[in-house]
């Protein structure tokens, strides 16, 4: 079994699920799980999780995301991008010094509403199924976060007003409700036609393989370098180097000290311990009569490779 993370390059026209379905057919691997949907229609990295690293999954999923996107102004869709049942729409003239005062509103933390085709679950019941039987319901508002919005360029082409952004943003962001609003923001409707995820906590796209790339280092017996070199900034975590004590007693289950100077510095929820630049165990920090310790919250089995930076 292969314990690690692969910065997978997914294409268009495959579902995430998909993607991991293939992956598990070239390295004959069972435990295996992707870290954030990408839609058929988007293509870009996706980091995949194998054996042990399956466990931190939860970590990288929660981190930010870049994209690359294009859209375009004056047409409608059930599914607001290119691959649904698109209208063209009535529309305004719209100048790309608009569309520069527009994106300005959406910059900071913003409410949207998640697409009727996404895998949310309202009262058990997953929206995209409601969708494909002809059902709109009511969905809650959700805050995200867009770091940053960028107008890479627009013009007016023969099927009307195009734009491309690249979008820094929270888990959670919808970019087709994103596009979306920005259409009503100028007066009209949008739809999404073109999506590359560029960036996903530490995962970028000039680092990424696509499964031609992965095939053939598997085929040469090259598998360990299909992995990715983890760090601590993909998990978005503090780190704690362990003594070899301390290593035998977190791998037994027990607690270990932790400084008044440490406790302030690692003073999150969870926390790395990593011994010989490999990740042992996620541990997290309680208050026990007064004293600072950190208790182990997953042990790995398969101790995972990182690094320090």
């Amino acid at each position: 079994m292969i314990h690690g993370v692969i910065n997978l390059n997914k294409p268009k026209g495959i579902t995430s699920h998909d993607a991991v379905s293939r992956l598990r057919r070239i390295l004959q691997q069972r435990r295996i799980g992707h870290t954030g949907t990408l839609d058929p229609l988007a293509q870009g990295v996706l980091p995949i999780c194998l054996g042990d690293a399956t466990r931190i999954a939860e970590y990288l999923s929660g981190a930010d995301k870049t994209y690359r996107v294009w859209m375009r102004f004056g047409y409608s869709s059930d599914t607001l991008d290119i691959t649904g049942q698109v209208k063209e729409v009535e529309s305004e003239e719209i100048s790309s010094r608009d569309l520069d005062k527009i994106l300005q509103n959406f910059q900071g933390e913003i409410e949207q509403v998640p697409p009727m085709y996404s895998a949310i679950s309202i009262k058990g019941q997953r929206l995209h199924q409601l969708a494909r039987q002809g059902k709109t319901i009511d969905r809650p508002a959700r805050r995200v976060i867009i770091h940053k919005i960028e107008h890479l360029n627009s013009f007016k082409g023969p099927l009307g007003f195009e734009a491309e952004l690249r979008v820094k943003c929270s888990k959670g962001t919808y970019i087709r409700s994103l596009v979306q609003d920005i259409g009503k923001a100028a007066g009209t409707d949008a739809i999404l036609t073109d999506l590359t995820r560029e960036k996903s906590g530490g995962f970028s796209l000039d680092q990424s393989l696509d499964f031609a790339s992965i095939e053939a280092r598997v085929e040469s017996a090259q598998t360990a370098e299909i992995l990715h070199l983890l760090s601590p900034k993909q998990l978005s975590l503090p780190i704690r180097t362990l003594t070899p004590e301390e290593k035998n007693e977190i791998k037994f289950g027990r607690f270990i000290n932790c400084s008044l100077d440490e406790k302030e510095i690692l003073a999150q929820e969870d926390l790395l311990l990593l011994y010989q630049e490999k990740l042992v165990a996620i541990g997290t920090l309680v208050d026990q009569d007064g004293s600072c310790l950190i208790k182990p919250k997953k042990n790995f089995v398969n101790p995972l490779k990182f690094v320090k930076k």
